[in-house]
């Protein structure tokens, strides 16, 4: 009997070492391998379009955040799943998405992990501008005007309708018009016809050569906005200014204060500005040379440079955390957000529940109203800022 109880005993143990189940410390995977097929969407303005369900390695449950997504107004969004969404507000242009996903192991980034491409619908040529457009050319020198704007959908080709001289003119497709050294003295007003998919435009008088045998020094320079303002840390520059004299013109900086190398203009007068420039106001007084002589124009140009400040969690983000989520987050039951520590662990996190839509599972404030577009941007901006205290 007792021989009987062991086995019965042993053979109940090794049924209880032997059975599968699951573990109370089962590892959990961080989010890896985030893939989309396909990884980019075109879609045309004023239209909606979604990208495909991503495939995704890790531990469930994940949570999504569009991280980088260059003023995009809102209105391209991740949803629970993963899905990116690009709403009819989006404006034309060419984003790159950074997905980060957020599980119970933590936070993974997967920058520029999918593209779109916001287009224009189709539109005729119009609006055809050369800057300037009308030029003095020394007879014996070779010309190159500046590229023109136009509006329309590209690919455009450029015609000069009854070309006054074929063999000394010419106009390539990007709508720059070039002349040879052997263009006689004369004037030629040029009418251009642009074309593209969508029909053709003819432009009376677009730009006028006049080719002289005595050069004219530089004068009048002017530039339809004559300042720029900037932010600290950014660049911009300038629109192309008009001119009149005999092409070819150079163009340099004659005072740029504390500028160093951080402000430049190029030959054909657009100056940019950028870092590492400090806050503050920048005259900038301009020297223009042609086989005439050299022209002063001080004065001709303002930059101003405008200090960022940037967003911290004293200043800022606690600020919104007390107004929108003091119900569970501030004095419990959930986690204190309050707490800088708590709230620059959990960014990602924060940012994906505040995206989501209302009503939505895990959208926050919970029952409460939406952040404002603005109030995201800032919770971006600590981020990117470094998560200030």
């Amino acid at each position: 009997m007792y021989k009987i109880f062991r086995t019965l005993l042993w053979a109940i143990l090794l049924g209880i070492c032997s059975c599968t189940h699951d573990s109370l410390f089962d590892p959990v995977d961080a989010p890896s391998n985030l893939t989309y097929s396909p990884d980019s969407i075109a879609v045309q303005s004023g239209q909606v379009a979604s990208s495909a369900t991503p495939t995704l390695l890790g531990s469930r449950p994940f949570a999504f955040n569009l991280n980088t997504i260059p003023a995009n107004g809102g209105t391209i969004t991740i949803d629970e799943a993963g899905v990116i969404h690009v709403g009819s507000q989006a404006a034309a242009g060419k984003y790159s998405a950074t997905v980060v996903v957020i599980n119970a192991a933590g936070s993974v980034s997967f920058p520029n992990i999918y593209k779109i491409r916001v287009y224009d619908p189709p539109q005729p040529p119009s609006d055809l501008l050369y800057t300037p457009d009308s030029v003095n050319i020394h007879a014996g020198s070779n010309f190159t005007s500046n590229r023109p704007g136009v509006n329309g959908t590209r690919p455009f080709t450029f015609t000069i309708i009854g070309n006054p001289e074929p063999d000394n003119i010419s106009i390539d497709n990007r709508g720059i018009v070039s002349t040879s050294a052997a263009l006689p003295v004369g004037t030629y007003p040029l009418t251009i016809q642009v074309a593209n998919t969508e029909g053709s435009e003819t432009f009376i008088s677009a730009l006028t050569l006049n080719v002289t045998d005595v050069d004219q020094a530089p004068s009048a320079l002017s530039y339809s906005m004559n300042s720029m303002a900037l932010d600290s840390g950014t660049t911009a520059s300038s629109v192309t200014p008009t001119l009149s004299g005999t092409a070819p013109f150079t163009f340099s900086l004659t005072s740029s204060p504390d500028a160093g190398a951080a402000i430049t203009i190029d030959n054909f007068g657009i100056i940019t500005a950028g870092p590492p420039l400090v806050p503050g106001v920048y005259t900038i007084d301009i020297q223009v040379t042609n086989s005439a002589g050299t022209t002063s124009f001080p004065g001709a140009y303002t930059i101003t440079i405008n200090e960022v400040i940037p967003v911290t969690f004293t200043n800022d983000v606690l600020p919104l955390i007390n107004q929108y989520c003091s119900t569970c987050h501030t004095t419990g039951p959930k986690t204190i957000y309050s707490d800088y520590n708590n709230a620059a662990r959990d960014i990602n996190l924060i940012l994906d529940r505040v995206q989501r839509k209302p009503g939505s599972a895990g959208f926050m404030p919970k029952n409460g109203k939406p952040l404002t577009a603005d109030q995201i941007q800032l919770l971006k901006d600590w981020l990117a800022h470094g998560l200030l205290e």
